[in-house]
Parts: C-alpha cells; sequence; structure tokens
C-alpha cells in the first residue's frame, strides 16, 4: 500500500515540563497506525507467531516514555503496541552523550527542533521465522526481526540535498563483531548504529546497500539461527539530520569541527520471544521412563532388541522389534555399534532412525531410558549424555517419538517425532573431534540401511556439518516415515513441533545480522508548554581404534 493513501494525521493534546530547552511543535508522522495495529497485508503488521506459536515477534517502540530511563528496561513497562513513536527533537541525552563520547573530537551535534514537514511510514511490521521478510527486492528467509520504511516530506524551510543523513542508536541484548558475526552474550547494549570502524556517524553512509537515503530511511534488522529460536529485543531510536558549514575550532588542535543539527525522530522496534517445547514427555507429562532391560552406562553399547508393542512398516519390511544404540539411534534388524556417523542415507549397517547419531558416552553422565506405557508409541531418550572419552563438561539431551500404524496421529504430527533440550556437543574424541566439535559431526535422519541413496531417507539440514548442535539445540518436529519402497515419507507440517523441515529452526546452518534501519527525535521547553501536536506514529566413520 502506497504511502500517498495514508497521509493524514491524528490531533493530539501534549504536555511538555522541562527545565531547559527550546518549545517543541511535533511535525507529523502519518499514517494514524493505531488504526492499522492488526492489519497483516504486508504493509503494516504488528506481530508474527512462528513454529506453531513457540515463537512470536512483536514491534515494540522503546520501552519507556523518555529513552534516557535506566537500562535494561523493567519488564512491567507499558510498551507501545508496535507504533513508531515521536521523541524528542534535537536528540536524547543518551544519544548525544554517546555521539560525543564517539565523535566529539572533531564533530559537534546541535540539537535543532521541528521539522516543518513530516515523516510517513511507509511499512513497518514484524518477521517471525515462517515466511520470507521482504520488501523493496530486499529480504531474508527464517529470521526474525522487523522492517521498517520511513519517507521524509520536507516543508517549507526543512532541510533537503547531500547534507541530510540518518542518526541511529540502538539498545538491544545482542550485537555484532567486526565480521557482523552475532555476539550473543544477552548483556544490554547501547550503541550508535553504525558499522565498526565508522567514521561518521550516519546510518546511510555504515549502510549505503540498505536503500536509505536524504529523503528515505530503510531497515531490517534481524536474527538468523541459531539465534532466531532464543529471546531478543531490539530498540531504536531515529534523527534526520543535516550536516552544515560553521563548525566550531578546536582550541588545542586547531581542527574545524564537523557541525551537525540534529532535527526531529522517531523510537521504534520489536522483541522476538521464545517458549522451547524440550522433550515431547513434557508436553503430555509422565516422564522419559526408565532404563531399558539390560542397560548400563557404556560406551558404543547396543541392547535389546526390544518388542514395538505394534507391527511397523518401514522401507517394504514390517518389524516388531528394535535395537537402542547407546549412539544416538535405534535399528530395526540388527544393532548398530558404529560411534562414527555415516551419511544417513548411505549408511549399510540396518535400517535407522538416528535423532543424533553421535559417539555418546553414558560412562561419566547421563543415560538413556525407555517409555512404552502409550499403546501404539514408544518413546527412547537420552538424557544429558556426555561423549567419548567419558567426557562430561558438554551434554546432549534429545528424545526420539516412535507411532505404529493404529496410533490416532493429531493433525499436525507425524509417526516419529525428533525433540531436543540443550545439545551442547557434535563429535567424540574417536570421530576426530577435540572438545566436543570438529572431526565428523553428528548426523540425522532415517535411513533403509543400504549403500544406495533411495526414495524415503531422509538426512536433516545441516546433519554432518559444523553447527548441528546448533540447528537441534531447543527443536523439535514431526516426521513420516515410509512405510514401503518408493514411499517419500518426509515432514508433515511446519518446523518447531508441528512438523518437520529440511531446514529447521530457520536459517539452516547460516546465521546473520543484516542491517536496513530506521528514524529521529524531540526537545524541550521551559515551564509548562504546548496543547497541540500533530499526530505521531506506529510502525541462524573416519575410525580411530579406540
Amino acid at each position: 500500500m502506497s504511502s500517498q493513501k495514508y497521509f493524514f494525521s491524528l490531533l493530539t493534546t501534549t504536555l511538555l515540563f522541562t527545565l531547559t530547552g527550546q518549545s517543541s511543535l511535533a511535525f507529523t508522522i502519518t499514517p494514524d497506525q493505531t488504526q492499522r495495529i492488526k492489519d497483516s497485508d504486508g504493509t503494516y503488521k504488528y506481530e508474527d507467531y512462528y513454529e506453531l506459536r513457540q515463537g512470536v515477534t512483536r514491534l515494540d517502540a522503546w520501552p519507556d516514555l523518555n529513552p534516557d530511563t535506566p537500562f535494561p528496561p523493567d519488564p512491567r513497562r507499558n510498551l507501545n503496541q508496535g507504533q513508531v513513536v515521536e521523541i524528542r527533537p534535537g536528540g536524547t541525552d543518551a544519544l548525544l552523550g554517546l555521539l560525543d563520547q564517539r565523535f566529539g573530537n572533531f564533530w559537534e551535534f546541535v540539537p535543532k527542533g521541528d521539522l516543518a514537514g513530516s515523516f510517513n511510514v511507509e511499512n513497518y511490521f514484524a518477521c517471525g521465522s515462517d515466511f520470507r521478510c521482504e520488501n523493496d527486492g530486499r529480504g531474508v528467509s527464517n529470521a526474525v526481526g522487523a522492517f521498517l520504511k520511513l519517507n521524509y516530506i520536507p516543508g517549507e524551510g526543512d532541510p533537503t540535498g547531500n547534507t541530510v543523513h540518518w542518526i541511529q542508536r540502538v539498545q538491544s541484548n545482542y550485537d555484532i563483531n567486526e565480521n557482523y558475526e552475532v555476539i550473543d552474550d544477552q548483556v544490554p547494549k547501547d550503541r550508535l548504529d553504525i558499522r565498526p570502524g565508522a567514521t561518521s556517524p550516519y546510518f546511510d553512509e555504515s549502510y549505503p546497500g540498505s536503500g536509505t537515503n536524504s529523503t528515505r530511511f530503510i531497515d531490517l534488522p534481524h536474527l538468523q539461527a541459531p539465534f532466531n529460536r532464543t529471546n531478543h529485543y531490539f530498540y531504536a531510536e531515529n534523527y534526520l539530520v543535516n550536516e552544515v558549514p560553521g563548525g566550531t575550532t578546536d582550541p588545542q588542535t586547531g581542527v574545524v569541527k564537523r557541525k551537525v543539527e540534529i532535527y526531529n525522530g522517531v523510537r521504534w522496534g520489536w522483541e522476538n520471544t521464545f517458549t522451547p517445547r524440550g522433550y515431547y514427555t513434557d508436553i503430555i507429562g509422565g516422564g522419559i521412563g526408565g532404563s531399558p532391560s539390560g542397560y548400563y552406562p557404556n560406551d558404543d553399547g547396543t541392547f535389546g532388541s526390544y518388542p514395538l508393542g505394534f507391527s511397523l512398516p518401514f522401507f517394504g519390511n514390517t518389524y516388531d522389534s528394535f535395537y537402542i544404540n547407546n549412539n544416538g539411534n535405534i535399528s530395526f534388524g540388527s544393532p548398530i555399534s558404529a560411534y562414527t556417523p555415516d551419511s544417513g542415507e548411505t549408511q549399510d549397517s540396518a535400517p535407522m532412525i538416528a535423532p543424533y547419531w553421535a559417539d555418546v558416552d553414558t560412562r561419566g553422565t547421563g543415560t538413556i531410558a525407555l517409555r512404552t506405557d502409550i499403546p501404539n508409541q514408544v518413546i527412547v531418550t537420552w538424557d544429558k549424555v556426555g561423549y567419548y572419552n567419558q567426557h562430561t563438561d558438554k551434554t546432549a539431551s534429545f528424545q526420539l517419538v516412535l507411532r505404529g500404524p493404529n496410533y490416532p496421529t493429531p493433525l499436525g504430527e507425524g509417526n516419529v517425532g525428533f525433540f531436543y533440550k540443550d545439545v551442547e556437543w557434535e563429535t567424540g574424541d574417536a570421530s576426530g573431534g577435540t572438545g566436543g566439535f570438529g572431526g565428523t559431526e553428528a548426523a540425522v535422519g532415517f535411513s533403509d540401511g543400504l549403500s544406495s541413496i533411495n526414495s524415503g531417507e531422509f538426512t536433516l539440514s545441516g546433519s554432518q556439518q559444523p553447527g548441528i548442535n546448533r540447528i537441534v539445540n531447543d527443536y523439535s518436529s514431526w516426521l513420516n516415515l515410509p512405510t514401503s519402497d518408493g514411499d517419500e515419507g518426509g515432514c508433515t507440517g511446519g518446523s518447531g513441533g508441528g512438523g518437520c523441515s529440511s531446514n529447521p529452526g530457520g536459517g539452516g546452518l547460516g546465521y546473520s545480522y543484516q542491517k536496513y534501519k530506521s528514524v529521529p527525535e524531540s526537545t524541550s521547553t521551559l515551564g509548562m508548554l504546548v496543547l497541540s501536536a500533530w499526530g505521531i506514529v506506529k510502525t541462524l566413520k573416519l575410525r580411530k581404534n579406540k
């Protein structure tokens, strides 16, 4: 929907009590976003649920009336319901402090006050990881975040041309390093939104490919796998600024400072909340069960066979029993003791279902549990298991649910489920790894036990690649096993507890934080002032002998 359709304003009353500064008459922000809070037509979308409502991304502007309040914000705060909201013209104290700290030796920043023109929120929408977040040819798949496109419409006497820029301050609980990799330490960050090493404070000069220019601000801050499945926030205040001649001269260096006038701005942002499902047994209750008959702490052990309690058609054969293999899989017809995973589709030991085929070692920590109390359903859990050689510094917790033909499968589920809690390692020492990583990484999927690649076999995207532990961490999916030769089997429903995806959790192995960003703010007055204002806005076996 074009911006022209929404040029109207909302009359509002604002009362400002301040001790210093200039009077402030708010400029116009269009359209009236309060009327569009539930729209989902691609122009405005307040919230987006994904992975069967395990996750939700919501538009939320700066969490307090004054962005200078202590950070991190109080979780009991009143959020702004997704609006792009005007803030103090001329820059908040916190923004001015960041600018002075970073650029004060060679730049000066002058609060200027209100524009005569307006900002138009052309697009503002939340991005969940179940759809491609895209606009104007820019986009990203399997990511959480938000897209904002803001147009600056100059009024009489307002600055125009290539001296007009945008400056943005961000508060978030993640950051990016110099290689644009996500730093996810959950420590609150308060920073200027510019590239590391930037020589100017301007957003548009740091991110020239964003589409931002002197009359338009575009931003698409987002997180991909594995970070899209954790709790994050991104709050921004964005200002329109104009660089002008006449900067002061530093008395010590004799350098003439670059002078920047700061006009109006807005605050905007998003929050992502994800609630991991954990084990399937956490959902249905009743626990993970007890140790299978004959089980003991071991390395590379196999146990069984155990009765399924039903007849299972699988790749053209029918089975009524199975083996539990210590190394993260079950098999049919014969046990499998291999500790270094082969490609799931070409392994030729026996038909296998592998939620996490890797070199599990339970001699130091962890156990395997079996639960068969529900008719036509078997649940096998590898709970807090370590890796070879008896390492306990990292563990992995994962669960396999297997159902027979007579199980009343709910809509959106399947006859096999993979469920994961914390998965902290990928490789044992004898598979070429060190400290749980490197060498031949874990494999996830199911296969017919033949060396050829055949229809119906399934390998999770990222299997046997670095980062597989991050992909499956706190992940769950339902799949359909092939029942006969030629049966495709595979996924049902969507990723994250209601089906599966070859690119689970969003983003496969890749994860990134890409830049395309937002706008300006407002100043103060002495005593009491202003009873009129024009509206505001909303918008990631190489065998060795053991």
